[in-house]
């Protein structure tokens, strides 16, 4: 996430304020130094000696498919029993759990409604700096459950997808 920042921060900063840039790159590299990012380091490399970047979660969904507990039907779905830790790891992305709970054909529909159609529209509108803002939002909500959960975050992500797209939408004035 901080490297799409840092790439929308590039591509609009121009060469005038790359001193800006180039503090930016100091900072993290004193924070690395430091060792503020060794955990993260440590959990990435953990990841890949166990060939599983996903903290279990693919391996706890291949666990539960292979028992037969979980499996993706066309029109309907199943409950979900947020108590079972293995279920809640399992189907953390919302793509898996839309799927498991309602369905394959209700979770194209939703992607189609909230990130295909508005992702091509940004696209379309070849305001770049825009477009990644909207692949960064898109990548965080599909990161986790969040969306699929008991709380706004589809909401809060809609919004945040109406804006962008209305400011993809805009005619640059001037």
């Amino acid at each position: 996430m901080m490297l799409a920042i840092l790439l929308l921060l590039l591509c609009n900063i121009g060469l005038k304020k790359a001193k800006y840039m180039i503090a930016i790159l100091v900072l993290f590299l004193g924070l690395y130094i430091t060792g503020t990012f060794d955990l993260i380091i440590s959990r990435i490399m953990d990841g890949l000696a166990a060939g599983d970047l996903s903290t279990a979660r693919n391996s706890s969904l291949e666990t539960l498919m292979l028992k037969g507990i979980v499996d993706f039907k066309m029109m309907e779905g199943h409950a979900f029993k947020y108590g079972d830790v293995a279920m809640v790891a399992a189907l953390e992305y919302p793509f898996l759990q839309w799927s498991f709970v309602c369905g394959i054909v209700f979770t194209v529909v939703q992607y189609l409604m909230y990130f295909i159609k508005p992702g091509v529209q940004v696209l379309l509108s070849k305001k770049w700096s825009v477009f990644i803002c909207m692949l960064v939002l898109m990548a965080f909500y599909n990161g986790n459950n969040g969306i699929v959960s008991f709380n706004d975050d589809l909401l809060i992500y809609s919004l945040n997808v109406w804006l962008i797209t209305q400011v993809a939408g805009r005619r640059d004035e001037g």
